[in-house]
């Protein structure tokens, strides 16, 4: 992203015109010596021969000494007007001599291995329009000279080792359009003079070690189209009057320490195409401005602490403009609003890791060019609508971690796009058969996990065959499951389960982990652990198959009808710690296994018809 914005600069009208400028009166003609000789300390004092890739005729005496003719000097009259030396692997440092070059328009010395630190005599190029040093390994602070240059459009430092703050000087330099300093060490906070630079279309800060708060005096600049701050170590609120920056296309913040709230006045900017505020600390609810803006087509308030409901999209300008929306990672509540669905626009939702309920709108079949759709970790609920098989350029589907519920057909994943790549519907409440998967209907998919569900039945081929190397594909504890449904169906048809004065959900074909099985208590991976059904109209026998139930602690069946011999697990029996059959109608003598039960903590067998003495 950021390579490719400072791609667009430097190809940009603002970057390109120097060249435009500058070859109307290049010049052949000789440079005076003093300038000849700066020249030559440059070329000296960056590697020359030595280091340089490309070097054409510099300091070559046999051409009649004429540095107009070396290669990227361009000449006005006896005058050098422009040095664009860059991408030529130039090493050591900047020579102090280059102040010599007194009527220098453009100095280009980027991409390259430059050391030491930028002279302080470049504030002497009075004439000094364009300044390209970024890319190389410059450090120490930036001169506090630079700022008498006032004829200095674009100044670009980004990507070196610089540290120290932004000379508040630098703000005197009024017709700067383009400042570009990220990717280095500066500190210190934003100067709030830089409300001076009227004409400043571009302010790149990113990826430093800023403190402090977003002056308000930022808001003076109407013409700024670019405004990189992220990865810093900002904080306070966000100014409430950067409705007034209507020229601003980028605002990039995210990755810093804001707090506050989101001003609404962020949804009066006419030209904003994307706004990031990704990982900060801001608060309280999403101005429904926000999703209004007629240009916005990146959206991302991920990593926050917003709260209240998603906006509603309808009559949205972004309906026709929103490509990413990103609210993943907050305290967003309430449902997803189904004018989402009219969105059409949108190639990425991520509203993971939020208090997000109900169900999911069938409206979302609309979009049509939905890439990801990420909606991990909320409580949502409800079946996946068969409309969404439509879906045909997902490449990304997270439903994990919710309590969607229902069966999947078994065409499921056969419907699904061919571009899918990524499906995890792990931890939820699906139940019935696993659906077939042919690894040849999706071709590009990497990643399935369909486990911590209730699913039943014989394993699919493809969860138990071998993938590639690229491929994790995961179904879980199949088995298991169905084992735990069969072993309580049979324990509630040999106690009477239909006479049971609450017996909701145990007749059901799945799903006893599910919240309507009464008196059933699951495990996070969705194992039965706890069964309490005391006086519930229970009677007949006890089936021992409830004591397969290999994870079961727990066992309350008290203040039942349950007759018979007492029935006790058997010594193989190791999970069970917690066994109660008081006040049934058990008759007869103890069973002499019951002093092996060592696992067993707490037996109450009160309140029966037992009779005869304790087995030793």
């Amino acid at each position: 992203q950021e390579a490719a914005n400072m791609a667009r600069w430097l190809c940009s009208p603002l970057f390109l015109c120097l060249f435009v400028m500058i070859g109307s009166f290049i010049s052949h003609c000789r440079a005076i010596p003093e300038e000849a000789d700066a020249l030559y300390d440059l070329f000296l004092s960056t590697g020359g021969t030595s280091s340089w890739l490309r070097y054409d005729r510099w300091g070559d005496s046999s051409s009649g000494s004429a540095p107009c003719n070396w290669l990227g000097v361009s000449c006005s009259g006896l005058f050098v007007i422009q040095v664009n030396i860059y991408d030529n692997n130039l090493t050591g440092t900047i020579p102090p001599s280059i102040s010599s070059l007194t009527r220098l328009q453009a100095l280009a010395l980027y991409s390259g291995k430059i050391e030491g630190t930028i002279p302080s005599s470049l504030g002497n190029l009075t004439f000094l329009q364009y300044l390209y040093l970024h890319n190389n390994q410059l450090s120490g602070p930036i001169p506090s000279s630079l700022g008498n240059l006032r004829s200095l459009y674009a100044l670009s430092l980004f990507n070196n080792r610089l540290n120290g703050s932004i000379p508040d000087q630098l703000y005197n330099a009024t017709a700067l359009r383009g400042i570009s300093v990220y990717g280095n060490q500066l500190t210190g906070s934003i100067s709030p003079l830089i409300g001076r630079l009227s004409s400043l279309q571009i302010f790149y800060a990113n990826e430093n070690l800023f403190s402090g708060t977003i002056p308000s005096s930022i808001s003076q600049l109407t013409f700024l189209k670019q405004l990189w701050l992220h990865n810093n170590d900002l904080s306070g609120s966000l100014p409430n009057n950067m409705g007034t920056m209507t020229s601003m296309t980028q605002f990039f913040a995210d990755s810093n320490n804001l707090s506050g709230t989101l001003p609404s006045s962020l949804g009066s900017l006419p030209n904003l195409e994307e706004l990031n505020l990704f990982d900060n600390m801001i608060e309280g609810t999403i101005p429904p401005a926000l999703v209004r803006m007629p240009s916005i087509f990146s959206l991302i308030l991920s990593g926050n602490r917003l709260n209240g409901t998603i906006p509603d999209f309808t009559g949205a300008a972004a309906l026709i403009t929103l490509e990413t929306l990103l609210l993943n990672n907050n305290f967003l509540t309430g449902t997803i609003p189904s004018s989402l669905g009219s969105v059409t626009t949108l190639i990425e939702v991520q509203l993971a890791r939020n208090q997000l309920t109900g169900t999911l709108p069938s409206t979302l079949d609309n979009l049509i060019n939905l890439e990801s759709f990420i909606l991990s970790r909320n409580n949502l609920t409800g079946t996946i609508p068969s409309s969404y098989m439509r879906l045909s350029n997902i490449e990304e589907l997270y439903l994990s971690f919710n309590n969607f519920t229902g069966t999947l057909p078994p065409s499921f994943f056969q419907s699904l796009s061919p571009t899918l790549q990524f499906v995890y519907l792990n931890n939820n409440n699906f139940f019935g058969a696993v659906p077939d998967l042919s690894i040849s209907s999706l071709p590009l998919l990497e990643q399935a996990d369909i486990s911590g569900n209730m699913f039943c039945g014989p394993l699919p081929s493809w969860c138990s065959e071998p993938h590639s190397a690229n491929q994790s594909l995961s179904c879980g504890n199949l088995t298991g499951f169905c084992n735990e449904i069969s072993d309580l169906h049979s324990f509630y048809d040999n106690a009477g389960g239909s006479g049971w004065t609450r017996n909701e959900g145990w007749s059901m074909p799945y799903g006893p982990c599910l919240p309507i099985w009464e008196g059933v208590t699951c495990s996070p991976d969705s194992h039965v652990i706890a069964i309490d059904l005391q006086n519930n109209n229970i009677s007949g026998i006890l089936d021992t198959r409830v004591f397969n139930l290999s994870y079961l602690s727990h066992l309350d069946l008290s203040a039942n009808r349950l007759t018979g011999a007492v029935v006790l697990p058997s010594t193989s029996v190791t999970s069970l710690q917690t066994f109660s059959l008081r006040d049934n109608l058990y008759y007869g003598s103890l069973p002499s296994s019951i002093s092996a039960l060592s696992n067993i903590t707490f037996l109450d067998i009160s309140q029966n018809y037992i009779c005869g003495p304790l087995p030793d």
